[in-house]
């Protein structure tokens, strides 16, 4: 306790005798506190805004009829998943949290007046036991016009793309028209009850108006599966194998679909690892300078107080101590303010221009990024900022280390 009393004693008067160093490693130590916070916080609410986004629309997982997979980018209907109300019974009967959503993806031509458009149409239930089923809550996020359909209504929605290229507003009658599992062209004509914001030609309509469409009443191409948490895909897949094959269906997860997607989060946190070290790195070369210079100037102070009999490592404690306070004292204020720009910016958020959408889109970012305040990265660029000052004592400390009491005196 007494050393302890000692040290912090010295370390507040050095810290104030030198204020020139000091201010220079203090606000060295800032800046870099500061903006590894603040980037980290928006590096955390891209990857929560891309996999909460990306969970949304894809979900944690798909089932297919064995082969459709491979082939999905020719839209094999006769691999389609037939009578998939039997396979939804039994997956609750065994995995009830898990919430089943059947799906048909096919492209169709959209055809209004003189006007037709190519695009994907995606028949679906939009409510599912009453609820809205999570993918649809982004498209009612991005309703410009209109409304989703309610629960048994028969109607589709369309992108703002496409409603522009057919000229068509809610309330209009368009006609989609594709070929059926048969090989036929076959046509159904349902009404506009919505358009939400897409840089992309597609549509959503009912589930039923896209059996009809295709001859798959009581099919559908694809089962989206949503699970309270996409760490218990594993688990999912495990606990519903038989059920799979017995109706010689397979399930993808998450990052199966996300394919590049995956891999990219996973990079981006390796990116991030290596860009933390060279600017932990690059921070304790540039303060050792000063901390080897500080060490010098007191450098017979250092063979006074071994000359009366203070140990080597009690020196080397107290620098470590006095440096380690700095690095504290500065990491606190940078965490501080760091926090309250990314408190600020996560309630008003950072727009991207216009022209990004279709690229950020892609890969489930928001147009509006709002960073993230997480207690691990506050940690995490706290722990930096004072790992930084004590690392940069190490290489001055060893240098005076070699020097014995009489060349510290004579310096």
């Amino acid at each position: 306790m007494e050393s302890f009393s000692l040290f912090l004693k010295v370390a507040f008067r050095n810290m104030l005798k030198y204020k020139r160093r000091t201010m220079l490693v203090m606000l060295i130590i800032f800046v870099i506190t500061f903006l590894v916070l603040v980037y980290s916080g928006f590096i955390s609410g891209m990857f929560d805004d891309m996999m909460r986004n990306s969970f949304y629309e894809l979900s944690h997982g798909k089932i297919y009829y064995k082969g459709f997979y491979e082939k999905k980018e020719i839209f094999p209907l006769e691999l389609s998943i037939r009578g998939y109300q039997s396979v939804v019974r039994e997956i609750k009967s065994l995995y009830p949290s898990c919430v089943l959503v059947p799906e048909i993806n096919v492209p169709t031509t959209f055809t209004y007046s003189s006007k037709t458009v190519n695009g994907l149409l995606t028949g679906s239930p939009i409510y599912i036991d009453g609820s809205l089923v999570d993918k649809y809550k982004l498209i009612k996020d991005k309703m410009i016009e209109g409304d989703l359909p309610n629960a048994g209504e028969r109607g589709v929605v369309i992108s703002s793309k496409m409603a522009k290229s057919l000229g068509v507003k809610v309330g209009n009658r368009v006609i989609i028209l594709t070929t059926d599992v048969y090989g036929s062209f076959n046509a159904v004509e349902v009404e506009v009850k919505g358009i939400y914001k897409s840089p992309k030609n597609e549509g959503i309509v009912d589930l039923a108006s896209a059996q009809n469409l295709l001859g798959l009443e009581g099919g559908a191409t694809e089962i989206l599966v949503y699970l309270p948490s996409h760490h218990e895909t594993k688990k999912f897949s495990d606990a519903v194998g038989e059920v799979l094959k017995k109706y010689n269906l397979e399930f993808f997860d998450w990052k199966e679909i996300l394919g590049i997607i995956a891999m990219t989060l996973d990079l981006t946190w390796v990116f991030n690892l290596v860009l933390y070290l060279i600017i932990g790195s690059i921070a304790v070369v540039g303060i050792m300078n000063s901390v080897l210079l500080s060490i010098f100037d007191r450098i017979r102070d250092v063979g006074t107080l071994r000359a009366i009999g203070m140990k080597r490592s009690e020196v080397f404690g107290m620098f470590i101590f006095e440096f380690g306070l700095q690095g504290i004292l500065a990491s606190l204020v940078g965490v501080v303010l760091g926090g309250v720009v990314l408190y600020i910016l996560s309630i008003y958020g950072v727009p991207l221009p216009a022209e990004y959408e279709s690229y950020v889109s892609e890969f489930g970012i928001s147009l509006v990024l709002k960073p993230a305040l997480k207690f691990t990265d506050v940690l995490f660029s706290f722990l930096l900022g004072v790992g930084i000052s004590v690392l940069s004592t190490i290489y001055p400390l060893t240098v005076i280390k070699k020097m014995t009491v009489r060349e510290l005196l004579s310096f």
